[in-house]
């Protein structure tokens, strides 16, 4: 197949289409390439009189497009979607009974419950394996384009199903020159296809701790040439690697793979160890973006490095595995400090690349490319900070084995924010510092407030504050910035809420803005105190998702859900946010860590054909009792700033209940769709 992309590269569209009968059925792949890149495929599968009965469909307009098909007798057809967790109906029993009458009148031998579910795909009751390809630089190790490595000298080719890579074909000037395949258990494996080419086989002999352990076999002219052991995380990352004789099986060479990315050095240093697993490096070279440094064995015993809970691990050649070994993740961010993939960060103007050691953050290097010149040859002005959690006083910058142009030090915690000193080196002479300042972050690493000081005079040079109007940054990033001069006072604040950030001086803010806005109480104007007087929000591994319900038939609205070990946490839609409190958390104590005027369920309870839940939100205090059978809501109001309120259904359609608050006949524009409602009470 890679033939017939590079002969024909020249071609602005090629269409390749697979067909392969499958017990009555034909399975068709279709792929589409405009100028190389990929701009369509679909997996569908035909019946006996070529009709579609499944399509699994991606494109660049629509993205993931998952569609099961119904023929009714008037001769039409009916699509049912399933794409980003769709629900195809909202009655069961009269799902089915549809379903039974159509594939009846067709002389179907499908079961109902086929379509019920996007899988099974095939009616048989498998599931396809869905094959994707992903293109990376050899050199740069970043993902490309196909049309890009069209143009590259070497490059890989990567093969996954269900997101697990399986084979990689590795080009060069355009030829594959070796092919590797990536199996789980399967030790007797070998190829299909006799290639002229080496063919490596990875076999996953053992995963513990977050690791895998891979047996490494080399085979050329169809004999084994080599054997080795590698030892990888999640990600990828190598941690051990082992050269053995595959005849005697004696350990030639060992490596493993230290990370000093924390010490402002480069990210993997390799150490060797000799055939009796003794390590004999004698240190590792450290490179900054200015410089190196040689980092000695003996300076790591020193500085205690082998007796870390990290370090330990590379005393000697074994354990092959690592035991309690921290969990270091890597994000990016783009300028207004949202998560996005690395290749996207790569694109950007500005970026930071974060590291983090369960959870705590251990580095930050920030990228900005000065003109579009910069960005397209990958010129960017580097800034590099480093984080020390067990460091209390600032280190002698003249013997300090970190060059990152910021430290900070001496954290502690205080109204469960987290708080840090820190230094910036002089830029002539790093050897000194420039500026010294305190930084307060929230749970998840948000800047909450910063000020900073002239390190020899000590004097205040400036400072800032931020709100953040969402508890966490997977609601999006809607903040304002309180600039502070060399005196301490207000002098400017930005606007982030909205589309585009706005920037005013301090009269013009506070002329446009109310006395009570969420800026208004006295934290904001003066930098007396830099932590928060309400607590932090705690920090959660939530998972985000987006959830689809009907508001009328035919017609669906999002909202995205935060959820925590499968039960929702938060629920957002961009001016609404409801919060749901699990039995052991008590309202007023967690009012206190929310910036907006949010909604709130709290003692919830499923007793099997009603849920009874309390409700807060709008200065409202309410009870309400909704009925699983009929999907009624009952509200009784318990307490109310505003006198003659009352809740309401408005009005009724086959997909839900809408309800509305009301202050007379004044209507509060707040909707509660029932089904909505009762799906994230479920949840809760």
């Amino acid at each position: 197949m890679k033939k017939f992309y590079f002969e024909n590269i020249f071609l602005r569209s090629v269409q390749i289409i697979r067909i392969k009968n499958k017990d009555e059925y034909q399975w068709i792949h279709d792929k589409k390439y405009t100028n190389l890149l990929l701009t369509k495929e679909e997996m569908y599968i035909n019946d006996f009189n070529s009709r579609k009965i499944a399509s699994y469909k991606v494109d660049q307009l629509n993205g993931v497009q998952l569609t099961k098909y119904l023929y009714p007798k008037d001769g039409d057809y009916r699509e049912i979607d399933y794409s980003r967790s769709r629900n195809p109906y909202l009655e069961k029993e009269k799902f089915i009974s549809y379903l039974n009458e159509v594939l009846a009148e067709n002389n179907s031998s499908l079961n109902p419950a086929y379509y019920l579910e996007f899988l099974p795909f095939f009616p048989s009751g498998e599931d396809p394996e869905f094959e994707t390809v992903r293109y990376f630089s050899f050199y740069e190790n970043k993902e490309i384009t196909l049309q890009q490595a069209f143009f590259e000298r070497e490059f890989d080719k990567n093969i996954y199903t269900e997101h697990q890579l399986r084979r990689t074909d590795h080009f060069k000037r355009l030829e594959m020159i070796k092919r590797t395949y990536f199996i789980n258990g399967k030790s007797s494996f070998s190829p299909e296809e006799s290639l002229n080419i080496p063919v490596e086989i990875h076999n996953l002999i053992e995963e513990k701790n977050g690791f895998k352990k891979w047996e490494i076999k080399t085979i050329k002219d169809n004999t084994l040439h080599t054997k080795e052991v590698l030892v990888t995380n999640a990600e990828g990352q190598r941690f051990f690697y082992q050269e053995v004789d595959p005849f005697s099986k004696k350990v030639l060479v060992t490596y493993k793979f230290a990370d000093f990315s924390t010490l402002g050095g480069s990210s993997s240093t390799d150490m060797k160890y000799d055939s009796e697993g003794v390590l004999i490096t004698e240190g590792v070279t450290l490179y900054d973006y200015w410089d190196s440094e040689f980092y000695s064995i003996e300076a790591m015993h020193q500085d205690g490095f082998f007796e870390s809970e990290y370090g330990k691990y590379f005393k000697s050649a074994s354990p092959e595995i690592p035991v309690n070994m921290p969990v270091i993740k890597t994000v990016y961010k783009n300028h207004l400090d949202e998560i996005i993939p690395e290749n996207e960060a790569k694109q950007q103007y500005e970026y930071s690349e974060e590291t983090y050691q369960n959870g705590h953050l251990l580095k930050r290097i920030s990228y900005k490319a000065h003109s579009h010149k910069d960005l397209k040859n990958d010129e960017y002005h580097i800034k590099s900070a480093t984080y020390y959690d067990d460091l209390e006083n600032l280190p002698d910058l003249e013997n300090f084995v970190d060059n990152s142009d910021e430290i900070y030090y001496n954290k502690r915690t205080a109204n469960n924010y987290i708080l840090y000193d820190f230094i910036t080196r002089n830029y002539w002479d790093e050897k000194k510092a420039e500026f010294w300042g305190n930084v307060v972050y929230d749970n998840f690493y948000r800047v909450v407030s910063k000020v900073v000081y002239d390190a020899q005079s000590k004097k205040l040079i400036s400072g800032i504050k931020k709100l953040y109007m969402n508890v966490t940054p997977l609601l999006g990033q809607k903040y304002i910035t309180i600039n502070f001069n060399n005196t301490g006072e207000v002098e400017s604040y930005i606007d982030n809420r909205f589309t585009f950030p706005e920037y005013y001086t301090k009269e013009n803010f506070e002329n446009k803005n109310e006395e009570k806005g969420p800026v208004s109480q006295e934290y904001y104007k003066d930098l007396k105190n830099i932590i928060p007087n309400n607590p932090a929000f705690p920090f959660a591994d939530f998972n985000s998702r987006t959830i689809f319900y009907a508001t009328e038939p035919g017609k669906e609205s999002q909202i995205t859900g935060l959820m925590v070990d499968s039960k929702i946490k938060i629920a957002a839609e961009e001016y609404i946010v409801i919060h749901f409190l699990d039995s052991e958390t008590v309202l007023e104590d967690y009012i206190k860590m929310i910036p907006t005027s949010d909604l709130y369920f709290y003692n919830i309870e499923n007793t099997g054909n009603t849920i009874e839940t309390d409700f807060f939100g709008m200065k409202i205090h309410a009870h309400f009792s909704i009925d699983l059978t009929s999907r009624t809501i009952v509200c009784q109001i318990i307490n109310s700033v505003e006198k003659d309120v009352s809740f309401r259904k408005e009005h009724s359609n086959e997909a839900t209940n809408v309800y509305f608050f009301y202050v007379g006949e004044k209507k509060i524009f707040v909707t509660f769709y029932s089904e909505l409602l009762i799906g994230l009470l479920l949840k809760a």
